[in-house]
C-alpha cells in the first residue's frame, strides 16, 4: 500500500510539474497590412502599420492613388493599447456650399484603442485619423458614450494633435465634463 501511495504521489508532482511548465505567449504583432478599393480618385488604398523595431520607429503609411502619406511615430507611439487588427478606412467626398458632392474625396482611418495598461479597458473609443485629398493628416479621439436612462448616445469628437504632447485622457475628461 505505501508503495501504490508513493507511485500516485510521484505521478501526481510529474504531471503537475508538466502542466506549469507549459504556458502560452503571444507573439508581438510586427507588420499588418490592409488593402481596399475605393472608387476613383482615390483608387487601391492600402493602409501598412509597421510596430519598428531596434532601429526603426512604429510608422503607419496610407498609399492611394491620389497621395501616399506617413503618420509620424509620434502620432501611434502615444495611442492607449491600440487595437491595429480593427484598422478601418471610410471614404467620403466634401460638398460645397450648397450641399453638393464634389470631387474632392476625403479618407476617415479608425481603430480601437483600449487604454493606458493596468487601467479598465475603455469602450467604444477609437483614434482617428482624417486625411484630406492634399494628403494632410489631422488626429481625432472619438468616443461614444450612452445617455443614462435614454436610448441614446452622446459622441465626443475632439481634435487630438500630433506631436504636442498633449495626455489624450486629459482631452476626454474635458470634453466629458462639457457634455454633463
Amino acid at each position: 500500500m505505501k508503495g501504490l501511495v508513493l507511485f500516485f504521489s510521484a505521478l501526481l508532482f510529474l504531471s503537475s510539474s508538466y502542466v506549469n511548465a507549459v504556458s502560452d505567449r503571444f507573439a508581438p504583432l510586427s507588420k499588418i497590412e490592409k488593402i481596399y478599393s475605393a472608387p476613383e480618385p482615390i483608387g487601391q488604398l492600402t493602409i501598412t502599420y509597421n510596430a519598428g523595431s531596434s532601429r526603426e520607429a512604429a510608422s503607419l503609411a496610407i498609399d492611394c492613388e491620389l497621395f501616399s502619406v506617413s503618420i509620424p511615430s509620434e502620432g501611434i507611439d502615444d495611442l492607449p493599447r491600440p487595437d491595429w487588427d480593427t484598422i478601418s478606412v471610410a471614404y467620403s467626398f466634401e460638398t460645397d456650399n450648397s450641399g453638393n458632392l464634389t470631387d474632392t474625396p476625403y479618407l476617415s482611418i479608425s481603430l480601437n484603442l483600449h487604454g493606458p495598461i493596468r487601467q479598465a479597458t475603455w469602450e467604444q473609443t477609437w483614434a482617428r485619423f482624417h486625411i484630406n485629398s492634399t494628403g494632410i493628416v489631422t488626429r481625432y479621439i472619438k468616443r461614444n458614450l450612452p445617455r443614462n436612462g435614454f436610448n441614446m448616445t452622446r459622441v465626443i469628437h475632439e481634435k487630438w494633435e500630433i506631436g504636442q504632447g498633449v495626455n489624450v485622457e486629459a482631452i476626454l475628461e474635458a470634453a466629458q465634463s462639457e457634455l454633463e
